[in-house]
Formats: structure tokens, C-alpha cells, sequence
């Protein structure tokens, strides 16, 4: 099998009106064009407002369309909302908004044939929506991994499926809620998923369950509050490179020297949201 070297990146926030975090997309840009990979996965938060500000998503898709090699994006809750009771700003995801989200980006859940890999994008956002969305999701993915016919898997995903423990119920804005969790799990360990890797958290963790490569991968944008006391050392910005060969995800983090840690964790607590920072226009 060939080997694949693939970058994900995460958490980039991007932003006409608030282009706070544009320097770190610009460098990570300029990383890609120096050593290019064969795939680029950017696992959501890809603007800063999507609920609230149409533009953000018009504006995230033309920022990755200057990315020089194919890549493949989901959403996060900063592009479609989130989930009852979970949403911040009053921000729940609803049909318009991933009509919205669709109009501009064409899917929300995919396929890619790498390699002799199969990587497969989910929107997290969807898990306990109740939506209709969520169910048709769920019957593609069983469907995709039953023709998969062995061939390894590796799946991304904009929440992480757990964050302190596989077996917590608790309902919260970091993790995918237990139904689902579970749901995803004994799929994964059914049809040969190799790796899953998250975003979400801004934080940089790997780690391996039940034979299965876990990463969650840094933001590119900014540190957040560090409210969720979990790899508080890991608040780092950067992205992550994947090297996936014999059926084997391995990973490391890079963090460009170019790179501004941007730390928003008082604008954060002041504010309750980096939607909420005031307008600072992109300058082209």
C-alpha cells in the first residue's frame, strides 16, 4: 500500500469582518506550498461567526480554495450552530443553516479514496440534533463502511467522541454525546477504522483505544479560555501531520515559527465568544 502523507488542520476561524486570525492562515498557506501533502482534511470551526455571519462561510470556502493541493472540510459549531442544550450565543443548528453551509461547501459528510484508504468526514454538529439530516447521515455511514470490503479507514470529525471518559453520559458542548459515541465505536471496530481524528478542543492529544489511533488536533487560529482542564499543556496552536502506511496512523504536531499564539482567553471570558470580538476587516 502506498504511503500517504496527509496534513489536518483544524480551528481556523476565518473571517471577513474579524480577521483576527488570518496571519496563522496565511503561514500554515505558505507551510502546505512548501511541502505539499497529498490531502488536506480541515476538521470545522473554519470561520469565526458562521450562525451569525453569512459572509464568514462565503469567505471560509474561498480561503480554502487557495490551498494547492485537494483537500476536504466539516463543520463545526462556529459554522452550523450547535446542538441543544449546548449552544453558545443562542446558536442551535437548524435546517437554514446547513442549507446555508451546503450552498457554499456542496456536503457536510464525505468520502475520499486515498491511497488504498478511505477517509471519511462526519458532521459532528448533527449527533443528537434531531434533525432530519442525522439520520440520513447515520444511514450513509453504515452503508459506506459495509462497502468498504476491508479497506483501512480513517475518520474525522469535528468534536471529539470523549473527552474524560468512553463511558461518561454527560451531555456537553466538548464531546459526542454516549448514544452516538457508542454507536460510532462498535463501527469503527467493525469495519477496519485505523485512526479518528477531532478538532474542537484547541488542544493537541494523542492517544490509542481499543486498537484505534485517536488524535485531536491543535487550532490554527487562537488558545482558548482553558476552561476544560484536560492537556492544559496542550494548548498549543498548530496542525497536524499524518503519515498512514500498512494500515498504520502515525502523527505529529507542527507549529510553524511563524506562527502568533494567539491567546483569547480574557476576550473569551469578557466577551463569551470570539464572535463577539469587534470588526477587524480582512485587508487582502
Amino acid at each position: 500500500m502506498e504511503a500517504l502523507r496527509l496534513i489536518q488542520v483544524s480551528d481556523i476561524h476565518l473571517s471577513r469582518k474579524r480577521a483576527y486570525f488570518q496571519d496563522n492562515w496565511e503561514a500554515f498557506l505558505e507551510a502546505v506550498r512548501a511541502e505539499p501533502p497529498r490531502f488536506v482534511v480541515v476538521t470545522g470551526d473554519l470561520c469565526v461567526d458562521g450562525p451569525g455571519e453569512p459572509d464568514d462561510i462565503a469567505f471560509a470556502r474561498e480561503q480554502l480554495d487557495r490551498l494547492p493541493v485537494p483537500w476536504a472540510a466539516i463543520p463545526g459549531n462556529h459554522d452550523l450552530g450547535d446542538r441543544p442544550p449546548d449552544a453558545k450565543l443562542g446558536q442551535n443548528i437548524t435546517d437554514a443553516l446547513r442549507e446555508r453551509y451546503l450552498a457554499h461547501f456542496g456536503e457536510d459528510w464525505w468520502l475520499r479514496e486515498v491511497g488504498g484508504w478511505r477517509l471519511i468526514g462526519l458532521d459532528s454538529q448533527l449527533f443528537a440534533s434531531g434533525l432530519a439530516a442525522e439520520g440520513e447521515q447515520a444511514r450513509w455511514l453504515e452503508r459506506t463502511l459495509a462497502e468498504g470490503d476491508g479497506a483501512p479507514v480513517a475518520l474525522f470529525l469535528h468534536k471529539p467522541l470523549w473527552v474524560h471518559d468512553p463511558a461518561d453520559a454527560t451531555l456537553n458542548s466538548h464531546d459526542t454525546d454516549l448514544p452516538n459515541r457508542t454507536w460510532l465505536l462498535k463501527l469503527c471496530l467493525a469495519h477496519n477504522v485505523r485512526f479518528v481524528g477531532a478538532g474542537h478542543v484547541h488542544r493537541f492529544w494523542q492517544f490509542t483505544h481499543a486498537g484505534i489511533e485517536f488524535l485531536w488536533c491543535p487550532a490554527t487560529a487562537f488558545r482558548n479560555s482553558g476552561k476544560l482542564k484536560v492537556q492544559e499543556e496542550r494548548r498549543i496552536l498548530g496542525y497536524a501531520e499524518l503519515h498512514l502506511a500498512d494500515e498504520r496512523v502515525t502523527s505529529r504536531v507542527v507549529i510553524p515559527s511563524t506562527f502568533t499564539q494567539h491567546d483569547m482567553s480574557e476576550a473569551i471570558r469578557t466577551l463569551g465568544s470570539t464572535a463577539k470580538l469587534p470588526p477587524r476587516p480582512y485587508s487582502g
